[in-house]
């Protein structure tokens, strides 16, 4: 088992590098702020580096001005590359962009190549692997450009990459022999942004209009033509850009993102994944509306402290989850979860468990 540090860890594609590594029974260092580890003031990197045998940094900032971008890449990669040689660090991987050198007039990118040239001229034998946009590069593209219901989005050409598997090649690269520049990572096939937008907007039940134009959005025409693709003797990757959508979207990953916006206390994203009409029936109280539903579960996320899934059955539209229910004052409660889906969001919820522990009742021997 190895030792792996993982710098970003909290952030997507990190976290996608701490599942790979962890799949393959490997000890990830989890390095980020939510872990007490600044790395660009470098407090915690030296305990969090100690006995590691490769760093991964998948670090990443939304800044957009050059000079900004520029220190922050520089001033990470030098605290992190100075305090890998003092744990004894032997390999350094980096994630990286296809084409950046490409796009002069992207502060964002110039940051990047800025960093590549930091850890090319570093004491730690070094890994840089570039690749292509995510499949999420639609909706943070909408995100970032969206204004009255609608999103100015540029139709850019991409090939986007799944970031699972991304990951998994980090992982991959990180336990072997350092390599210096890899081949370029995409995925299999190519995309119109203007088209990935509307097809991300449309399976997740968003009404958000994309409007296509250079204008009022931040990329430039730099970016233009075949500028973001890879070269042709790219590593190419299995997941395409319809596979990663409808995993995403389909009644599972509903589930799962119920789930998980519950047990946050995230009820905006909790409600976006219940249907205006949505239905609820479980012994504490009925629902039957989306606004009603949410009420009733910020009403129980009160009293409960999480949730441990113990199986989930997915059959067509249905989803049926068996999970133990955790609350302050009462033993771990056994529940039933069946949900139904219907264009996209949850429509029907019922749910079944014995309340009266949690109400402190206790229960009758008949």
């Amino acid at each position: 088992m190895a030792r792996v540090a993982v710098i970003g860890a909290s952030g997507q594609v990190g976290e996608a590098v701490v599942a790979a590594l962890h799949a393959k029974d490997h000890e990830a260092v989890e390095v980020s702020r939510a872990r007490g580890v600044d790395v660009m003031s470098g407090e915690g990197l030296d305990d969090a580096l100690a006995g590691a045998v490769a760093a991964i940094d998948v670090l990443n900032t939304n800044e957009t001005d050059a000079d900004a971008a520029v220190a922050f890449f520089t001033g990470t990669s030098k605290n992190l590359l100075a305090a890998e040689e003092r744990a004894g660090v032997r390999h350094h991987v980096l994630l990286s962009i296809v084409n950046i050198e490409a796009v002069p007039d992207n502060g964002h990118y110039l940051g990047k190549v800025a960093q590549e040239e930091q850890v090319q001229s570093g004491p730690i034998p070094w890994t840089i692997q570039r690749a292509t946009q995510f499949h999420t590069f639609a909706a943070t593209a909408v995100s970032w450009a969206t204004a009255d219901g609608v999103a100015t989005v540029a139709p850019l050409l991409v090939q986007p990459v799944d970031v699972a598997d991304v990951a998994e090649v980090l992982v991959e690269l990180a336990l072997g022999d350092p390599q210096g520049r890899t081949a370029d990572l995409a995925g299999p096939d190519t995309q119109d942004l203007v088209d990935m937008a509307r097809r991300t907007l449309a399976a997740h039940g968003d009404s958000t209009q994309v409007h296509a134009s250079w204008r009022d959005n931040p990329f430039g025409t730099s970016m233009a033509g075949e500028v973001l693709l890879p070269s042709g003797a790219a590593r190419i990757t299995s997941t395409t850009f319809e596979e990663w959508l409808a995993s995403r979207t389909g009644p599972r990953a509903l589930a799962n993102t119920y789930y998980a916006a519950w047990t946050a206390h995230d009820f905006d994203r909790l409600r976006r994944v219940l249907a205006d009409d949505a239905t609820f029936r479980g012994p504490l109280g009925t629902a039957d509306s989306g606004d009603e539903c949410l009420q009733g579960l910020q009403g129980m996320s009160r009293m409960m402290t999480g949730i441990q899934i113990v199986r989930m059955l997915v059959d067509g539209p249905d989803v049926i989850t068996w999970y133990d229910l955790l609350t302050k004052d009462a033993p771990p409660t056994p529940t039933v979860n069946w949900m139904h889906v219907e264009d996209g969001r949850i429509a029907k919820i019922r749910v079944a468990f014995d309340p009266r522990p949690i109400l402190g009742e206790a229960p009758s021997d008949s």
